[in-house]
């Protein structure tokens, strides 16, 4: 229960911060046990008429194990931005591994260096398996290559330096998460990019959509951590 009320309660401040972002008054969240395995494998968002989240944990999953979990606070995350219409992976994985450790961040169940820290090794883990492939191909081919790490904190990164250009436009991620939720559940990339642009005042998810898709995957590392003083 505290495992859930925790990610529950980080979900609930980045709804509140997206400036009246559509929060859901109910989530249906079942737990599924798995017998004989330990810790918390994976979970899913399932498209049901209201909101609804499964998470698998082994049978000999600990208090530690809980208390240390990311997949409870990254499926909720997916409940922080719209379902996009294809399904876009590279943007709704990201949005959710990017959002999982801003949220802990914002709750202070991490530290601002913990943030980094955690998002400086999870971009490494994904550099090292993209190798020389583009995100827009690893994600076109997420399920075949099970390259997922490059395909989740790829699109992190886009995240990251899409809300650093947003805030120094004056606005947000947050702000464009919001405003397309308050539209309703569902949204194209068209959407994305025009709310983008829109809070931004220029084309910028064109100029860091192609930075980051095309070309070598994380290219856009380095510069990106530099420009921000992270110490990678």
């Amino acid at each position: 229960e505290e495992w859930i009320r925790q990610a529950g309660s980080e979900l609930l401040l980045v709804w509140r911060s997206q400036r009246g972002g559509r929060a859901h008054p109910r989530i249906a969240l079942t737990v599924v046990i798995l017998p004989g395995g330990a810790r918390i494998p994976f979970g899913q968002v399932l498209r049901s008429r209201g909101p609804s989240v499964a998470i698998y944990v082994g049978a000999r999953t600990t208090r530690e194990d809980f208390l240390q979990d990311w997949v409870a606070v990254h499926e909720l995350m997916h409940l922080a931005h719209p379902r996009f219409d294809p399904r876009v992976d590279w943007l709704t994985e990201g949005l959710a591994t990017y959002y999982q450790g801003v949220a802990r961040a914002r709750s202070g169940r991490f530290s601002e260096r913990q943030f980094w820290s955690r998002l400086v090794r999870g971009v490494g883990w994904g550099k090292s398996e993209a190798g020389e492939r583009s995100l827009s191909v690893l994600s076109q081919r997420m399920h075949e290559l099970h390259r997922y790490r490059a395909v989740y904190w790829g699109g992190a990164l886009f995240a990251l330096e899409l809300d650093v250009e947003l805030r120094r436009a004056g606005s947000s991620l947050d702000a464009v998460l919001g405003a397309l939720l308050r539209t309703g559940p569902e949204a194209s990339l068209e959407d994305f990019s025009r709310e983008v642009d829109a809070l931004a005042g220029r084309a910028l998810y064109a100029e860091l959509a192609t930075n980051h898709l095309e070309g070598h995957a994380f290219r856009a590392l380095a510069p990106l951590l530099s420009r921000l003083g992270v110490d990678s």
